[in-house]
Order: C-alpha cells, then structure tokens, then sequence
C-alpha cells in the first residue's frame, strides 16, 4: 500500500477512526434502542451485540472493540466480566449502562475498572459523552448522579470492615482465603 506523506497530501483532512462499540444487555428492547440512537453517530460503529456476559466476553476477544457498553445485569455478571474483558482486551473502555441506582453496584464496577456508570435515565449525550472519553477522569457527578462522587472517592480510599463485628473464627477464614 503506497504510503501518503503530509507533503504530498495537501488538503486531505485527517478523519479519525470510528469508535468500535459492543453492546450488551439482556433486554432486547433496550439494546436496540441504544443501537438506534447511536447508529446515527459518525464516530460511532456497532460491532457487536450480545445479550449474556459469556458472549460479551468472547465478542471482545475476538473483535476488539473500543468501548463495550453494559450493563450490571440481576447478579452482578457484568461486574466480573469488566475485568476478564478488560484483562484480555488492551485498552478496551466499559461504560455501564444500567437501571440501577445501587452505590454498591456502581462503586464495584468502578473498582472493576468500568470508565463509566450511567443510568438509563440519563439525557443521550451522557452516554455519548461516556463513550468518546479518552480516560476514566470523567466528571461522574454529571453521568450518574448524586452517588457518583461517593464513589470516585471509594476508588481513591479503601473502605475498612469494623474488625469486631467478625469472630475469631471468620477472621481465620479471611485471613486463609486472601493467603
């Protein structure tokens, strides 16, 4: 392929590569109304859909997209799939996509490595603005609401468990399980 130096180029624009987008989420209407609002996005490209954790991974395995926008799903799946996609997919982005307004949820796929936690009731250009982010320094108060500050110092500081409301016992067996 002949290569195009900048001399030679004269007024050629320089476009910047497409996004590359996995959806995922259970919820067939939902993923499909999230696929139609960004499909008309030039920067934007869906590569893939999968509607259970197990696919989303093997999807970015083997597509390697940019950003993969989830969900936290009723068990919590979506939290340990964050870190297998991002453990096998360099550079990968997630933006959770969710229902759920539980500080629990949203601080453990912070901790996970999620670079966004949006609500469903979120304005579109939250969740766009969530995607196109180069890093995790996104103002989270505006993408997910009042808990997201919380959260951000969560990550930053590590909650400690009161040491007396476990026996002796558990203790024992925390202290086999880390080791």
């Amino acid at each position: 392929m002949p290569r195009i130096f900048k001399a030679h180029a004269g007024n050629i624009a320089y476009r910047r590569p497409r996004l590359r987008v996995v959806l995922v989420d259970e919820r067939t209407i939902l993923r499909r109304g999230v696929r139609a609002m960004l499909i008309g996005e030039p920067d934007l490209e869906i590569v893939g859909e999968a509607n259970r954790v197990s696919d989303a991974i093997a999807l970015a395995r083997c597509l390697q997209p940019d950003v993969v926008v989830t969900d936290v799903f009723e068990n919590g799946s979506g939290i340990q799939a964050i870190r297998d996609m991002r453990r096998e997919c360099a550079g990968l982005r997630v933006v959770m996509l969710t229902g759920s307004r539980n500080q629990e949820w949203e601080r453990a796929a912070l901790t996970a490595g999620a670079h966004a936690y949006v609500t469903i009731d979120s304005p579109i250009e939250v969740l766009l603005r969530a995607i196109r982010a180069e890093n995790s320094d996104i103002n989270f108060p505006a993408i997910s609401g009042p808990g997201a500050a919380a959260a951000r110092d969560w990550t930053e500081t590590p909650i400690e468990a009161p040491a007396a409301e476990i026996s002796a016992r558990e203790r024992e067996v925390l202290i086999g399980v880390a080791l």
